[in-house]
């Protein structure tokens, strides 16, 4: 048989908080390889001397790989430093 609990807004808004905190306290937080070092998309832009709209462009062409860490999009520093050293890898602006 089914229990009924009654609540009101800010009792049922406590029970809420208490059970997204258990759940999100439970699951991996994300970690950085200690082994590689990570960039932000600003700072890999100013590394190849490109604009943030050519560095999603060549990450979805798969030229260089980016990775999510929770909300941020980085980049591994000798990964960026890769695509700057290839020589074939010119902007179609500076041809």
């Amino acid at each position: 048989m089914e229990k009924l609990i009654i609540a009101t807004p800010k009792e049922l808004d406590l029970l809420i908080q208490e059970s997204v905190s258990k759940v999100l306290l439970k699951m991996p937080q994300p970690v950085l390889k200690p082994d590689s070092e990570y960039i932000t998309r600003i700072e890999a832009a100013q590394k190849l001397k490109i604009s943030l709209p050519t560095l999603w462009k060549i990450t979805k062409e798969g030229k260089i790989n980016s990775y999510k860490i929770g909300t941020k999009v980085l980049y591994k520093v000798h990964e960026v430093e890769n695509v700057a050293r290839q020589t074939s890898f010119t902007p179609k602006n500076m041809k």
